[in-house]
């Protein structure tokens, strides 16, 4: 469910316009009658998968998991960015009443 299948005729339009179809009712292509193979489902991808199970190739599914973990170490650094400013704040605060005891009034 949910497979992207595309035709691999040379001398199609479709092929020439890398449209993959989403629905399971294809089997051919609709405009040259080429039987129609599963895909990656990634927008950018159109490599034919092995396996028609699958839904990414693995190349996409490669830069699918550097994405999660890119997104885990950033979250994992935003509770030390706040702690580290948490632990700054009195110094500031301080800081700025003696700044503002210096301004003309």
């Amino acid at each position: 469910m949910g497979e992207r299948k595309a035709c691999f005729n040379e001398k199609c339009s479709a092929y020439k316009k890398r449209t993959k179809h989403k629905d399971e009712a294809y089997v051919f292509c609709p405009i040259c009658a080429t039987e129609l193979i599963v895909v990656c489902k990634s927008l950018k991808c159109y490599e034919q998968l092995p396996n028609p199970l699958e839904k990414y190739c693995d190349e996409c599914l490669q830069k699918q998991q550097e994405q999660r973990d890119k997104m885990v170490k950033a979250v994992k650094t935003v509770p030390n960015a706040a702690v580290t400013i948490a632990a700054a704040t009195p110094t500031i605060i301080k800081a700025t009443k003696d700044i503002i005891k210096f301004l003309p009034k």
